[in-house]
């Protein structure tokens, strides 16, 4: 029932800013607040819902916290954290991470400042997930914020004009910050975002030294 109304994204904002999702989720126990954290989630992705606020990415983070993070991720240490990954089902496991990742795909802004705040919040929520849990979303953030690079190069002569928006050093940087989280968790896919992000930084200062000429 919660979820229903998320297939359509003219409702979605106002659907997600009720307050009493949350304490309709209260009333269960944590494996079905899971399980429809992935209706919610899966609802959006059905409907190919656009994400175009912070205010809609948080209140679809906080009814989907049972999928992003494990109960007291926060005070364990690394080594426990690591291993809170063999208390999940494997199977299961893979698919709500893997819908989770894709919701990366469903931010959508005209606006690259608003891009950035969006993925940056996603990225907040992420990285309490584990090491577990980000072995699936920093390969779909890097891919998103590369394309996030693509579009500042591709619009350098209008969005200069504004005195906020995002640099690409910017970009960069939290890019950076991604792929070495993912690190030693997982050395091949890492290196080849590592090599994704050299290669779109050579590409975004070449499109800058010909526009300089």
């Amino acid at each position: 029932i919660m979820a229903a109304p998320l297939t359509q994204e003219p409702l979605v904002p106002e659907v997600l800013a009720m307050p009493y999702h949350e304490a309709l989720l209260a009333t269960v126990g944590r494996p079905m607040q899971r399980r429809a954290a992935l209706a919610i989630v899966s609802a959006v992705l059905a409907g190919d819902v656009g994400l175009r606020d912070c205010e809609t990415v948080r209140h679809l983070f906080s009814l989907a916290d049972t999928l992003l993070r494990d109960e007291g991720s926060t005070e364990l240490e690394e080594e426990e954290e690591l291993a809170r990954h063999l208390e999940h089902d494997p199977a299961a496991f893979i698919v709500e991470q893997e819908a989770v990742a894709q919701l990366v795909h469903q931010v959508r802004h005209e606006d690259p400042n608003t891009v950035f705040k969006m993925l940056s919040v996603l990225w907040e929520y992420f990285v309490q997930g584990g090491p577990h849990r980000i072995r699936f979303t920093v390969p779909a953030m890097v891919a998103a914020m590369l394309r996030l690079v693509s579009s500042l190069v591709r619009g350098a002569g209008q969005y200069h004009l504004h005195e906020e928006c995002v640099s690409l050093l910017d970009v960069f940087q939290l890019t950076r910050e991604m792929c070495a989280k993912l690190g030693a968790l997982a050395p091949k896919e890492s290196l080849r975002l590592w090599l994704l992000c050299a290669a779109s930084a050579d590409r975004a200062a070449t499109a800058a030294g010909e526009d300089n000429a």
